[in-house]
């Protein structure tokens, strides 16, 4: 119980000494987005197209939320001169994986509020909103696993931030491509717009599948990662 309790103190400063680093996914899920959806909802309300709107503002800004934490979390752990002393401090039974696990439990609980307050925006589209709401949390998933195991791969958690945003940056275009580059599917609008020549959607239950091993795999390599890194 002492070892548990001393983990989760060490867990909650290494995210309270983020300090200011804290207030860009706090003011953009707590307030940029609450505001910007008021604002699509503005004039024509709760309705398909405003719907679809709000979900693409979701999905271009709550990935990088999902990452920002535990990219600047990790630092001390996986790059510069402090990175021995503070996983010698922790412990080797500390595996980092709790703390990218636990920035991630923070961001879940964030993203739960969010998605409460958008149900009851769009409380016709109850379905709808539940769908997505999945969608993101097994995009968290898989990001934070990608970043785990990328920050030991690069020896920079920021380097592996960064390629993680370029990633979303280019999958989020080319949502409406055969492909599997990216973490959510083609929205109506986007296949609408590509007419009779849009290719064929892939299957949910496949892509639901897919991600999850993706995720697995992602976790498990960040781990062997974490486990070998100082003997390397």
């Amino acid at each position: 119980m002492k070892r548990l309790l001393l983990e989760g103190r060490r867990l909650a400063l290494a995210v309270l000494y983020l300090r200011y680093r804290l207030a860009v996914p706090v003011l953009a899920m707590g307030l940029v987005l609450p505001l910007s959806i008021q604002k699509i909802l503005v004039g024509d309300g709760p309705t398909p197209q405003t719907l679809e709107q709000a979900i693409q503002l979701l999905r271009m800004i709550l990935p990088v939320c999902a990452i920002w934490c535990p990219a600047f979390a990790l630092r001390d752990y996986v790059e510069g001169g402090t990175c021995e002393m503070a996983r010698a401090y922790t412990g080797a039974y500390t595996r980092q994986w709790r703390l990218v696990a636990f920035c991630g439990l923070l961001y879940l609980a964030g993203l739960a509020a969010l998605f409460f307050w958008i149900e009851k925006q769009f409380s016709d589209f109850s379905t709808e909103v539940a769908a997505e709401w999945r969608l993101q949390v097994l995009a968290a998933v898989v990001l934070l696993g990608l970043l785990y195991f990328l920050a030991y791969c690069f020896h920079s958690s920021m380097v592996a931030f960064l390629a993680l945003v370029l990633y979303h940056c280019v999958a989020h275009v080319m949502t409406v491509l055969p492909t599997w580059l990216s973490l959510f599917p083609a929205l109506e609008s986007a296949r609408d717009s590509l007419g009779p020549d849009a290719p064929p959607a892939p299957d949910p239950a496949v892509r639901l599948v897919v991600l999850a091993v993706l995720a697995a795999v992602c976790w498990a390599a960040g781990w062997v990662e974490d486990k070998s890194y100082l003997a390397n």
